[in-house]
């Protein structure tokens, strides 16, 4: 039941207000095609492939797979989201300007919203329970820890990037 239904009189901006959305600007489903699906996955096992053969790579996989995700994400947004032709004769297109840049920190926040979620889903919450159990985690996986982190942010970003916008 919302506010519009009865027989009690309200203004038109608050009978609707049920209706609006809480988080205008949250990951809404888009589904890549079936080229960009795979194109996201190959991107995904390329920065697993570094952090594999580089044995220092550290944080800075992480850092490069979300700035290539974030790449992605926008390749994606031009698509979905093209800004609109600039009109003959006028020197700039605010307009298409204006929804480049909207694209721009779209797609960075897509990008690093998933990274930090799948190093928070694979890493830190395992830790933290380990921890709250007393325990320590076995000496194999703190060796392993930026290939443990680096494969929850691959993963996380490839579900983002191929099925959100």
């Amino acid at each position: 039941m919302n506010r519009s239904s009865g027989k009690v009189a309200v203004d038109r901006s608050i009978g609707l207000a049920d209706r609006q959305q809480l988080f205008p600007w949250r990951p809404k489903w888009a589904p890549y095609d079936a080229k960009g699906i795979v194109m996201c996955a190959a991107a995904a096992a390329l920065m697993m492939a570094y952090t594999v053969t580089l044995a220092t790579s550290g944080g800075y996989a992480w850092v490069a797979t979300v700035l290539v995700f974030g790449a992605l994400n926008f390749y994606k947004l031009q698509f979905l989201v093209n800004p609109p032709p600039a009109s003959p004769g006028s020197g700039s297109n605010r307009a298409g300007s204006g929804v480049t840049v909207t694209n721009l920190i779209r797609s960075a926040g897509l990008a690093a919203g998933a990274g930090t979620t799948g190093m928070l889903l694979f890493w830190t919450l395992p830790d933290a329970l380990v921890g709250a159990l007393g325990k320590t985690l076995p000496a194999a996986m703190a060796k392993a820890q930026w290939l443990i982190i680096q494969l929850g942010t691959c993963l996380s970003c490839f579900i983002v990037s191929a099925y959100y916008r």
